[in-house]
């Protein structure tokens, strides 16, 4: 494994729009904790899966390993589901769920057979809308966004030690309001805590 490292995926990669000041994003607490590393972010804020595999994957230094965030704008282009205010059963939503798990899980797995590459693959993390939703216009659907991210977590899971990568679980991470930028970003503190990770994995 050679010291290049490649970031790939979104803005939980990519969350330098949503710091300020001094705060810094992922990619440079990892250069700030790898003085010895090339860091190499091609991560963009609002990638989908699609859009990793069609921009980002281009000429991957072979044996360079890889730090991937994929898959919680999928989620974002599927939320109108959950605040759908159609009375369902709970077999009427898995069913109307069930398309959007196939494509998630058809699209995530094409991405990862794609990487040749040691990687650590994120999973997604709940977002915060409990802490920061002051017109209280998500905040009710916070338990249910909870409940919808644990099944794609669990593809995400089970295709990541399938092809024999490792797993940063985000939501053992980001605990604390302070973690999050806003209502679904990474902040400084939450950033640094995925950094110290990537470090840790690396080492």
């Amino acid at each position: 494994m050679n010291n290049h490292l490649i970031l790939l995926g979104d803005s939980i990669i990519d969350n330098n729009p949503y710091v300020r000041g001094t705060d810094l994003p992922v990619e440079k607490h990892l250069k700030t904790m790898l003085p010895d590393w090339s860091i190499e972010k091609r991560a963009i804020d609002g990638s989908v899966i699609e859009d990793v595999i069609n921009l980002q994957l281009g000429d991957l230094t072979k044996g360079s390993p890889i730090a991937l965030s994929a898959g919680g704008n999928n989620l974002l282009k599927s939320s109108g589901m959950i605040q759908g205010d159609a009375k369902m059963t709970f077999n009427q939503v898995m069913k109307t769920l069930k398309p959007v798990i196939e494509s998630f899980e058809k699209d995530y797995e094409n991405l990862l057979n794609k990487i040749q590459s040691p990687a650590l693959c994120f999973t997604i993390y709940n977002p915060a809308f409990h802490y920061y939703d002051d017109t209280n216009f998500m905040s009710p659907y916070q338990e249910a966004c909870e409940v919808t991210v644990n099944i794609f977590n669990d593809i995400i899971q089970r295709l990541v030690l399938k092809k024999g990568f490792d797993v940063l679980e985000l939501r053992a991470l980001f605990t604390e309001k302070n973690d999050y930028a806003n209502s679904i970003e990474p902040s400084h503190q939450g950033g640094e805590k995925i950094a110290k990770f990537i470090s840790h994995w690396l080492s």
